[in-house]
């Protein structure tokens, strides 16, 4: 998570900060599938057919889900947390999952789980499967914590929130957003473009990043609830920028689903929301008014004299969670190449909070503090597994 407050002094900032960390761990405790104890895990243990009052947050979540099942007839369904986790076993018995398995899901999931009553209070379980709310909470959360920050105070003029590479815009911030090439996701290579929001959301979905290895063939995480099997279709990444995070988050899952056709017509049949789709080939398509968010179609990368371009490292390594807390300031991380003399002839990245006074004493560094707030970029990519990181 990265966030960032646009505030006339610190005071205020430190006072949104809290604010929007507080409403994450409110709405954690409401809608996180990880937590047992979490609202969304006990109503998967509610009795069948029984109406039980819940909360007005998960009640909406609910509902949205219902609406964009019906929109995106099937291609996007909560319920569909079985199928990865037939697929994640076949990945270690090395088996592809059998026909009968994947239809005996189907069969389950093509059933409405709840019911919501008239009142719009209640809500009853009609299937006993579990409620997994990945797929959207992940951008629920941040439309409402931005919501929270923005009236923490009355000097707050901008934030912008950074989960997972799905990202949400609000107030004064004009924020400079690459969209990650799935040709070459690598953390510092160059973007496929570079979008400049306002006021908006923007979320990614992707093959590049996760997956199964199943007899030497890799698989999609994205897994088609229409069919249970991984998405193998023409577009390979899908960026949606929408004013609700939510509706960016729902729609950039399945329009990796959808052909590009079909996602571009959705697409253009909603207000405020927009896509590029990444085909196989390279080729991009794009909504009607997508361009209108593009700051610059390419991002130039600049090869030094001293490094051959046939010669290719791959630097992937973790940064592992620290013991004894669940939140924490991010190391910060500098890789770079040096010849025999220890000569640095190429700096792979240099990430730190905008704040860092550490810098100031590393002379390689400290002169990239003092370069045009456009080349510290924010960058949309689709989720990977949490502290993993690539360079090329």
């Amino acid at each position: 998570m990265s966030l960032i407050v646009d505030a006339p002094n610190e005071e205020a900032a430190k006072v949104a900060e809290r604010a929007a960390l507080d409403e994450i761990d409110r709405l954690r405790a409401i809608l996180s599938i990880y937590d047992p104890q979490s609202e969304v895990s006990q109503f998967s243990t509610f009795a069948l057919g029984s109406p039980r009052y819940v909360s007005e947050e998960l009640l909406e979540v609910l509902v949205a889900c219902d609406w964009w099942k019906a929109k995106t007839n099937g291609a996007f369904n909560l319920l569909t947390a079985e199928l990865p986790k037939l697929w994640k076993a076949g990945e270690v018995s090395n088996s592809i999952p059998s026909q009968d398995q994947i239809n005996n899901i189907l069969e389950s999931i093509a059933k409405p789980a709840w019911k919501v009553d008239a009142s719009y209070e209640m809500v009853q379980r009609i299937l006993p499967l579990a409620v997994s709310l990945d797929a959207i909470a992940k951008r629920y959360i941040p439309d409402h914590t931005c919501e929270v920050a923005m009236e923490s105070s009355d000097n707050i003029n901008g934030v912008l929130l950074d989960i997972g590479g799905d990202i949400t815009v609000r107030g004064s911030i004009d924020r400079f957003i690459g969209v990650t090439n799935p040709a070459t996701p690598e953390d510092n290579a160059p973007v496929l473009l570079t979008l400049q929001l306002w006021d908006h959301s923007v979320a990614t979905s992707a093959n590049y990043a996760r997956g199964f290895n199943i007899q030497g063939n890799q698989y999609s995480h994205i897994i088609d609830p229409r069919n249970g099997y991984p998405v193998n279709g023409d577009v390979v990444s899908a960026t949606v920028i929408s004013n609700s995070a939510t509706q960016a988050d729902a729609l950039s899952t399945a329009l990796m689903i959808f052909s590009p056709e079909e996602g571009l017509e959705i697409i253009n049949s909603l207000p405020s929301t927009d896509c590029l789709l990444v085909c196989k080939d390279g080729s991009q398509r794009r909504s009607s008014q997508f361009d209108t968010f593009v700051y610059e179609k390419v991002e130039r990368a600049t090869s030094p004299t001293t490094w051959k371009e046939a010669r290719v490292l791959e630097v992937n390594f973790e940064i592992n969670r620290p013991q004894g807390g669940r939140r924490y300031h991010r190391p910060y991380v500098a890789i770079w190449i040096e010849d025999n003399k220890g000569k640095c002839v190429k700096t792979l990245c240099l990430w730190l909070e905008r704040s860092s006074k550490w810098v100031q004493k590393l002379s390689r560094w400290s002169r990239l503090r003092n370069l045009d707030p456009g080349t510290m970029r924010t960058v949309t990519r689709a989720t990977r597994m949490p502290g993993q990181y690539s360079l090329i």
